[in-house]
């Protein structure tokens, strides 16, 4: 997409020609594995900065996998994001608390629930509506962090 803008801006390419090459333009998939990998480093990774140990890590990672279930069978039912994220956080948030009162007394719930979510914030809309707001579009970056939020 950069190519593309660069050789309008320098006269390279008709406005026609750079809205074709635009539109043509298939967007970026990442392979499964990955993403999951990611969700699950996210998540541990999370966890240790806010204060977690390693086995808050741990937990911490077998609530990912709750993330990535979920995703999966959204890939089916195409729910709302708000329902999908709730569920799954619902689903986190219990196990950890399971996992606290049934197992391991010692966790620390905070770092953990939290370190467990982070992978489901819109961090580039929240990004976003912070730098609109602060750029003086304060009817753009208050719509994008509530739709954030």
């Amino acid at each position: 997409m950069n190519a593309i803008s660069r050789d309008y801006c320098q006269g390279n390419l008709s406005l026609e020609e750079t809205f074709r090459q635009l539109t043509d333009m298939e967007p970026v998939r990442y392979p499964d594995w990955l993403t999951f990998l990611s969700i699950c480093l996210t998540a541990v990774s999370f966890t240790l900065i806010l204060g977690g140990n390693a086995l808050d890590c741990f937990i911490s990672g077998i609530n990912s996998i709750y993330f990535i279930i979920s995703r999966l069978i959204n890939r089916k039912l195409r729910v709302s994001g708000f329902v999908f994220n709730m569920v799954a956080s619902f689903f986190m948030a219990f196990t950890s608390i399971a996992f606290q009162q049934l197992l391991i007394p010692s966790l620390k719930l905070e770092p953990l629930i939290a370190g467990s979510i982070m992978a489901m914030l819109p961090g580039l809309a929240m990004t976003n509506g912070i730098r609109d707001t602060l750029a003086g579009d304060y009817m753009s970056g208050s719509a994008r962090i509530v739709e954030a939020l």
